[in-house]
Protein backbone atom coordinates (compact mmCIF):
# COMPACT_ATOMS: atom_id res chain seq x y z
CA UNK A 1 0.00 0.00 0.00
CA UNK A 2 2.81 2.22 0.86
CA UNK A 3 4.58 1.85 -2.72
CA UNK A 4 0.41 3.13 -3.99
CA UNK A 5 0.90 6.08 -1.99
CA UNK A 6 4.16 6.78 -3.54
CA UNK A 7 2.85 6.37 -6.83
CA UNK A 8 0.11 8.53 -6.14
CA UNK A 9 2.41 11.05 -4.74
CA UNK A 10 5.18 11.30 -7.62
CA UNK A 11 2.28 11.65 -10.34
CA UNK A 12 0.27 14.63 -8.28
CA UNK A 13 3.66 16.24 -8.13
CA UNK A 14 4.80 15.61 -11.80
CA UNK A 15 1.33 16.60 -12.98
CA UNK A 16 1.30 19.83 -11.30
CA UNK A 17 4.71 20.75 -12.23
CA UNK A 18 3.55 19.85 -16.02
CA UNK A 19 0.55 21.98 -15.87
CA UNK A 20 2.40 24.93 -14.71
CA UNK A 21 5.29 24.81 -17.67
CA UNK A 22 7.64 23.42 -14.90
CA UNK A 23 10.99 21.00 -15.82
CA UNK A 24 10.25 17.44 -13.96
CA UNK A 25 14.02 17.83 -14.07
CA UNK A 26 16.61 19.65 -12.29
CA UNK A 27 20.53 20.07 -13.60
CA UNK A 28 23.00 20.50 -11.14
CA UNK A 29 26.97 21.03 -11.45
CA UNK A 30 25.86 18.88 -14.88
CA UNK A 31 23.96 15.79 -12.81
CA UNK A 32 20.71 15.34 -14.02
CA UNK A 33 17.94 14.69 -11.59
CA UNK A 34 14.38 13.79 -12.70
CA UNK A 35 11.74 13.13 -10.68
CA UNK A 36 10.46 10.08 -11.47
CA UNK A 37 14.11 8.60 -11.11
CA UNK A 38 15.12 10.15 -7.88
CA UNK A 39 11.94 10.48 -5.43
CA UNK A 40 11.96 6.57 -5.88
CA UNK A 41 15.41 6.45 -3.73
CA UNK A 42 13.92 8.56 -1.55
CA UNK A 43 11.26 6.12 -0.96
CA UNK A 44 13.90 3.78 -0.09
CA UNK A 45 15.16 5.67 2.80
CA UNK A 46 11.92 6.56 3.96
CA UNK A 47 11.36 2.88 4.34
CA UNK A 48 15.24 3.05 5.83
CA UNK A 49 16.86 0.90 3.07
CA UNK A 50 19.66 2.32 2.94
CA UNK A 51 21.64 -0.58 2.87
CA UNK A 52 19.88 -1.81 -0.25
CA UNK A 53 22.51 0.90 -2.16
CA UNK A 54 25.45 0.55 0.27
CA UNK A 55 25.30 -3.58 -1.16
CA UNK A 56 23.91 -2.54 -4.70
CA UNK A 57 26.96 -0.17 -5.38
CA UNK A 58 29.74 -2.64 -4.68
CA UNK A 59 28.64 -5.05 -7.51
CA UNK A 60 30.84 -3.31 -10.45
CA UNK A 61 31.65 -6.19 -13.07
CA UNK A 62 33.38 -4.65 -15.76
CA UNK A 63 32.97 -7.51 -18.03
CA UNK A 64 28.94 -7.33 -17.38
CA UNK A 65 28.85 -3.94 -18.02
CA UNK A 66 30.64 -3.89 -21.11
CA UNK A 67 28.59 -6.98 -22.56
CA UNK A 68 25.40 -5.09 -21.38
CA UNK A 69 26.88 -1.92 -23.99
CA UNK A 70 27.30 -4.29 -26.56
CA UNK A 71 23.56 -5.61 -26.79
CA UNK A 72 22.14 -2.36 -27.14
CA UNK A 73 25.09 -1.04 -29.72
CA UNK A 74 25.27 -3.92 -31.34
CA UNK A 75 21.56 -4.55 -32.97
CA UNK A 76 20.86 -1.10 -33.49
CA UNK A 77 24.08 -1.18 -35.53
CA UNK A 78 23.03 -3.87 -37.44
CA UNK A 79 19.32 -2.34 -38.09
CA UNK A 80 20.67 0.44 -39.38
CA UNK A 81 23.13 -0.99 -41.78
CA UNK A 82 20.61 -3.14 -43.27
CA UNK A 83 18.32 -0.29 -43.42
CA UNK A 84 20.84 1.68 -45.11
CA UNK A 85 21.49 -1.20 -47.67
CA UNK A 86 17.93 -1.44 -48.43
CA UNK A 87 17.41 2.41 -48.66
CA UNK A 88 14.86 2.50 -45.98
CA UNK A 89 16.93 5.42 -44.68
CA UNK A 90 18.70 7.97 -45.71
CA UNK A 91 21.44 10.09 -44.62
CA UNK A 92 20.21 13.29 -43.11
CA UNK A 93 21.23 16.77 -43.18
CA UNK A 94 20.93 18.31 -39.69
CA UNK A 95 21.00 20.95 -37.99
CA UNK A 96 23.93 21.42 -35.88
CA UNK A 97 25.72 18.46 -37.20
CA UNK A 98 29.22 19.85 -35.64
CA UNK A 99 28.27 21.33 -32.70
CA UNK A 100 25.02 18.62 -31.24
CA UNK A 101 25.54 15.83 -33.80
CA UNK A 102 29.70 14.92 -33.71
CA UNK A 103 30.33 16.26 -30.37
CA UNK A 104 27.52 13.61 -29.34
CA UNK A 105 29.75 10.90 -30.03
CA UNK A 106 32.86 11.97 -28.36
CA UNK A 107 30.62 13.70 -25.22
CA UNK A 108 29.27 9.94 -24.91
CA UNK A 109 31.13 9.40 -21.24
CA UNK A 110 30.40 12.79 -19.81
CA UNK A 111 27.02 12.84 -20.29
CA UNK A 112 26.41 8.86 -19.30
CA UNK A 113 28.75 10.22 -15.87
CA UNK A 114 25.91 13.10 -15.90
CA UNK A 115 23.18 10.50 -15.74
CA UNK A 116 24.75 7.69 -13.46
CA UNK A 117 23.52 8.88 -9.84
CA UNK A 118 19.96 8.79 -11.37
CA UNK A 119 20.10 5.81 -13.17
CA UNK A 120 21.58 3.85 -10.55
CA UNK A 121 18.59 5.53 -7.74
CA UNK A 122 16.13 4.23 -10.03
CA UNK A 123 18.11 1.07 -10.60
CA UNK A 124 18.41 0.63 -6.66
CA UNK A 125 14.93 1.29 -5.91
CA UNK A 126 13.56 -0.96 -9.09
CA UNK A 127 15.66 -3.90 -7.70
CA UNK A 128 14.14 -3.45 -4.43
CA UNK A 129 11.01 -3.79 -5.41
CA UNK A 130 11.91 -6.62 -7.27
CA UNK A 131 13.12 -8.60 -4.95
CA UNK A 132 9.76 -7.78 -2.23
CA UNK A 133 7.06 -9.16 -4.76
CA UNK A 134 6.83 -12.94 -6.62
CA UNK A 135 5.86 -11.61 -9.92
CA UNK A 136 8.71 -9.78 -10.37
CA UNK A 137 8.12 -8.40 -14.09
CA UNK A 138 4.38 -7.63 -13.81
CA UNK A 139 5.46 -5.86 -10.90
CA UNK A 140 8.49 -4.17 -12.17
CA UNK A 141 6.60 -3.12 -15.53
CA UNK A 142 3.87 -1.60 -13.76
CA UNK A 143 5.68 0.46 -11.23
CA UNK A 144 7.97 1.31 -13.97
CA UNK A 145 4.13 2.63 -16.10
CA UNK A 146 3.10 4.48 -13.36
CA UNK A 147 6.26 6.35 -12.25
CA UNK A 148 5.72 8.71 -15.37
CA UNK A 149 1.77 8.05 -16.03
CA UNK A 150 1.46 11.67 -15.44
CA UNK A 151 3.51 12.23 -18.76
CA UNK A 152 0.59 10.90 -20.78
CA UNK A 153 -2.40 12.60 -18.71
CA UNK A 154 -3.20 15.56 -21.14
CA UNK A 155 -3.36 19.09 -19.71
CA UNK A 156 -6.13 21.15 -20.49
CA UNK A 157 -7.73 19.96 -24.24
CA UNK A 158 -4.29 19.31 -25.65
CA UNK A 159 -4.40 16.04 -27.63
CA UNK A 160 -3.62 12.32 -26.21
CA UNK A 161 -1.07 10.98 -28.81
CA UNK A 162 -0.61 6.84 -29.23
CA UNK A 163 2.90 6.74 -31.23
CA UNK A 164 4.95 7.92 -28.15
CA UNK A 165 2.63 5.91 -25.50
CA UNK A 166 3.18 2.67 -28.32
CA UNK A 167 7.06 3.92 -27.90
CA UNK A 168 6.68 4.33 -24.09
CA UNK A 169 5.23 0.58 -23.34
CA UNK A 170 8.14 -0.64 -25.45
CA UNK A 171 10.91 0.97 -23.81
CA UNK A 172 9.35 -0.32 -20.48
CA UNK A 173 8.79 -3.97 -22.18
CA UNK A 174 13.09 -3.89 -22.56
CA UNK A 175 13.53 -2.48 -19.05
CA UNK A 176 11.64 -4.10 -16.93
CA UNK A 177 13.39 -7.33 -18.75
CA UNK A 178 17.00 -5.40 -17.98
CA UNK A 179 15.92 -4.75 -14.38
CA UNK A 180 14.63 -8.18 -13.47
CA UNK A 181 17.73 -9.96 -14.90
CA UNK A 182 20.25 -7.63 -14.83
CA UNK A 183 22.99 -8.88 -11.91
CA UNK A 184 24.16 -5.38 -10.97
CA UNK A 185 22.97 -1.41 -11.11
CA UNK A 186 25.95 -0.52 -13.36
CA UNK A 187 24.29 -2.91 -16.05
CA UNK A 188 21.03 -1.61 -15.85
CA UNK A 189 22.40 2.06 -16.03
CA UNK A 190 24.11 1.43 -19.33
CA UNK A 191 21.89 -0.34 -21.24
CA UNK A 192 19.18 2.27 -20.47
CA UNK A 193 21.25 5.29 -21.24
CA UNK A 194 22.48 4.31 -24.21
CA UNK A 195 19.62 3.00 -26.07
CA UNK A 196 17.95 6.07 -25.51
CA UNK A 197 21.12 8.13 -26.51
CA UNK A 198 21.95 6.40 -29.52
CA UNK A 199 18.30 6.23 -30.76
CA UNK A 200 17.40 9.88 -30.24
CA UNK A 201 21.30 10.54 -31.68
CA UNK A 202 20.61 8.48 -35.15
CA UNK A 203 17.04 9.16 -35.53
CA UNK A 204 16.46 12.63 -33.98
CA UNK A 205 13.84 13.42 -31.19
CA UNK A 206 11.64 16.66 -30.81
CA UNK A 207 10.95 15.75 -26.90
CA UNK A 208 12.85 18.92 -25.20
CA UNK A 209 13.29 16.88 -21.76
CA UNK A 210 15.00 13.46 -23.32
CA UNK A 211 17.33 16.03 -25.27
CA UNK A 212 18.19 18.24 -22.43
CA UNK A 213 18.61 15.24 -19.62
CA UNK A 214 20.74 12.66 -22.07
CA UNK A 215 22.68 15.61 -24.26
CA UNK A 216 23.93 19.08 -24.09
CA UNK A 217 21.14 20.80 -21.82
CA UNK A 218 21.30 24.16 -24.42
CA UNK A 219 19.27 21.94 -27.48
CA UNK A 220 15.41 21.32 -27.37
CA UNK A 221 15.46 19.12 -30.42
CA UNK A 222 17.46 17.01 -32.46
CA UNK A 223 17.18 15.61 -36.55
CA UNK A 224 19.19 12.77 -36.10
CA UNK A 225 21.80 11.85 -38.64
CA UNK A 226 19.31 9.16 -40.33
CA UNK A 227 15.90 10.54 -42.49
CA UNK A 228 12.78 7.96 -41.73
CA UNK A 229 9.96 7.68 -44.72
CA UNK A 230 6.89 8.90 -42.81
CA UNK A 231 5.38 5.56 -43.45
CA UNK A 232 8.36 4.10 -41.46
CA UNK A 233 8.70 6.98 -38.53
CA UNK A 234 6.02 6.48 -36.31
CA UNK A 235 7.58 2.59 -35.81
CA UNK A 236 11.18 2.91 -36.11
CA UNK A 237 11.52 3.21 -32.30
CA UNK A 238 9.49 -0.10 -31.88
CA UNK A 239 11.22 -1.78 -33.79
CA UNK A 240 14.55 -1.42 -32.17
CA UNK A 241 13.43 -2.30 -28.74
CA UNK A 242 11.92 -5.65 -30.83
CA UNK A 243 15.49 -5.78 -32.12
CA UNK A 244 16.99 -5.22 -28.77
CA UNK A 245 14.97 -7.42 -26.98
CA UNK A 246 16.13 -10.66 -28.57
CA UNK A 247 19.13 -9.93 -27.87
CA UNK A 248 18.89 -9.45 -24.45
CA UNK A 249 16.64 -12.45 -24.24
CA UNK A 250 19.01 -14.43 -25.77
CA UNK A 251 21.94 -13.23 -23.85
CA UNK A 252 20.28 -13.92 -20.48
CA UNK A 253 18.89 -16.96 -21.57
CA UNK A 254 22.51 -17.99 -23.03
CA UNK A 255 23.84 -16.86 -19.45
CA UNK A 256 21.40 -18.53 -17.21
CA UNK A 257 22.00 -21.78 -19.38
CA UNK A 258 25.78 -21.65 -18.42
CA UNK A 259 25.63 -21.04 -14.99
CA UNK A 260 23.18 -24.16 -14.69
CA UNK A 261 25.70 -26.24 -16.99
Amino acid sequence: MDVVLFLILVNVIGYLLKYFGLDRFIIFLGFRFHLALVLPFLFLIFKKRVEKFKSEIKKFELKRFINHFSLVIIPIGVLVFVAFILKLIDLADPDYFYEFGLSSIFDYPVYFVWNLPQLLMAAIFLKYIRDCYKLKYLVCFLILMFLFAYEFIPVQKAKFSLYPFYDFLSFVILTTLIIVNAKNIYSFAISVYTFLWSTILLFGSKESPLIRILFARNYDSWEGFFELPKSFANYSFVIQVGFTFLFYMIYYIFTGRRKVL
